[in-house]
């Protein structure tokens, strides 16, 4: 019995590990790294972290840019995070709690949806960033969206770029706002709603969509994913799309 258990977790850390370098992970990441060059301070070490690290797969893109510390409650993440010699600190409480230090950016992509009171944790955040620091944060958009998959994952709500904007701005100066994962946004929800339609209710809290794909499809979600991120680099605001990013600093 304890192998068979051993086995199950090792799937479960593979298949986690696994998740994290798909098309719409490693996507996350080329769009940190494309607002990191547009609103990071450049030439000098900063001091990051990185909320809701999952298996780690941005600390390389983060380590880049200076010192990082990260936050991840989940056991199966942190035993992948353990593995980045980059990481200086891994905190595992939930957020809020009490820092050693201030940041110059904090990243939190995906993260502020599964908190309850997610002006608490803006406020924290703004709170642990340096006078001029960086808050980078995605989130999944449009509540209309709202279904078995959120619920699954342990999310509370959905948003758009508006309504991340009004929950940012009383604690910190919004520079930009918008959408990401756009050319793929139309076939996405579509592909959603249907899965969601076909759900029991005794199944509604229970399944996540995957997203999961084969070889050839997940390199051509990579690129286009790439692509959009390369367009936000230089400034672009894309109308709509899977999700909402924003970039906000301490005043």
């Amino acid at each position: 019995m304890a192998s068979e258990e051993g086995d199950l977790q090792d799937e479960a850390y593979a298949q986690y590990v696994e998740t994290s370098q798909n098309w719409l992970m490693q996507g996350r990441t080329r769009l940190l790294e494309a607002l990191l060059h547009r609103h990071a301070s450049p030439g000098r070490p900063m001091q990051i972290l990185d909320i809701g690290a999952g298996a780690g797969q941005n600390i390389p893109t983060l380590a880049r840019w200076g010192d990082v510390d990260v936050v991840e409650i989940n056991p199966l993440g942190r035993e992948s995070i353990q593995r980045y010699a980059e990481v200086r600190t891994l905190f595992d409480q939930p957020v809020p709690f009490e820092l050693p230090r201030s940041y110059d950016v904090i990243s939190a992509l995906d993260v502020i949806e599964h908190l309850a009171d997610d002006g608490e944790a803006v406020r924290w955040i703004a709170e642990s960033l340096v006078p001029g620091g960086a808050f980078i944060c995605t989130v999944p958009a449009y509540q209309w969206m709202f279904g078995p998959h959120d619920v699954a994952l342990g999310h509370y709500r959905r948003y758009t770029a508006k309504g991340l904007t009004r929950l940012l701005s009383p604690a910190l100066d919004v520079r930009t706002s918008g959408y990401f994962n756009t050319t793929l946004f139309p076939a996405a929800a579509a592909a959603r709603l249907a899965w969601s339609s076909r759900k029991r209710p005794e199944e509604q809290s229970g399944q996540k969509q995957s997203s999961q794909l084969p070889k050839v499809a997940d390199r051509i979600f990579r690129r286009v994913l790439s692509v959009e991120a390369g367009l936000i680099r230089r400034g672009v605001r894309l109308p709509l799309g899977w999700s909402v990013v924003a970039v906000a600093v301490r005043r």
